[in-house]
């Protein structure tokens, strides 16, 4: 019994770190290679088609077996980007004042692999994991009906917002492209044009010193002007912090405009918290993907072919019980 507590008292002593563990008998063998995984041999099983357009550092491909012709080193603030559409289950309906017309949600996905040391640079909203969305999912159904619900997001004691969904523990996020450029006040931009982007998951800790962060954005997949970065920027200011309140609880509004004009001209500077340099050709090699993929489906494309569709049919009508002269002979004969 005595050796029983001896042993407790050193294993307390000298607790086994898990990082230094080995499962019994474990003996490391390199995955095949993204090639090798795809060589079509005869006879050989399927294989799983990538619908991503890649572009990552040297490391990231010597770490992950990934091909070299994807390797540029003008890739700056992330390790790897992997661009794709994703078509989902989810339907929208009553399109062009048509309920039966009906289309699947589309999402132009950017897979941004970041270094820890950048990834804690980032605003982050929540201490949770999220690998998942609910765009495609039940939840998306589901609309708040009581008053406990709705305030469950907010922390009032650390003024933060904690999110439930991936989509919401990640805030302030922009593409910006283009030269600097100056505003009507004559300030200078870093950027001449930008768009938000939304974060649709995350996987803080994905391997070992990588975080991965799942971004949604259509317009930046489409935009032509270079440079493009993506800027994570400082969080807007939030009136539901105690921080911006006054004594009285009431929403101190003078603090949190001179807060919005640091953060704006932070950005507006080009010195966000941390920001991902895209490089031009792998830009390039994004829009032709999308070009073929997506926008041949998109909205905007279904749009004109109904009204090509409509404008022809016009055209093709036989417009006899309305034209002129049958309307007279008509009128002749009755």
């Amino acid at each position: 019994m005595r050796l029983s507590y001896i042993m407790l008292a050193l294993i307390l002593a000298n607790p086994i770190e898990a990082k230094n563990y080995i499962p019994y008998g474990y003996k490391f063998e390199p995955g095949a290679s993204y090639a090798e995984k795809r060589k079509p041999e005869k006879g050989r099983g399927t294989y799983r088609k990538d619908p991503n357009v890649w572009v990552y550092s040297r490391e990231f491909a010597e770490r992950f077996g990934m091909p070299e012709k994807w390797i540029d080193s003008n890739l700056k603030g992330a390790e790897a980007i992997a661009y794709r559409v994703d078509v989902t289950n989810t339907e929208i309906c009553g399109y062009f004042g048509d309920p039966s017309s009906c289309r699947p949600t589309i999402f132009c996905l950017f897979d941004v692999y970041l270094k820890d040391e950048d990834g804690a640079k980032l605003p982050w909203e929540s201490h949770k994991l999220s690998d998942w969305s609910d765009w495609d999912a039940s939840a998306i159904y589901l609309s708040v009906q009581k008053k406990d619900d709705d305030l469950y997001w907010y922390d009032e004691t650390r003024g933060r917002r904690y999110g439930r969904r991936g989509s919401k523990a990640l805030r302030s996020i922009s593409w910006v492209s283009g030269k600097p450029k100056r505003r009507k006040n004559g300030k200078k931009v870093a950027f001449s044009s930008h768009a938000d982007m939304y974060a649709r998951s995350y996987r803080r800790d994905f391997y070992k010193g990588l975080d991965l962060i799942q971004l949604k954005s259509c317009s930046m997949a489409t935009h032509t002007a270079r440079p493009v970065n993506i800027d994570f920027l400082d969080p807007m200011p939030s009136m539901m912090n105690p921080k911006n309140r006054l004594p009285n609880g009431k929403i101190n509004h003078e603090k949190l405009e001179v807060l919005k004009k640091r953060r704006y001209a932070k950005w507006f500077a080009g010195t966000p918290p941390h920001k991902v340099r895209l490089p031009d050709q792998y830009m390039e090699r994004v829009n032709v993907y999308d070009k073929v993929v997506r926008q041949k489906r998109s909205l905007e494309a279904e749009a004109w072919r109904r009204f090509n569709k409509t404008k022809e049919s016009r055209v093709h009508q036989q417009p006899a019980e309305t034209s002129l002269w049958r309307r007279i002979l008509k009128w002749l004969v009755e």
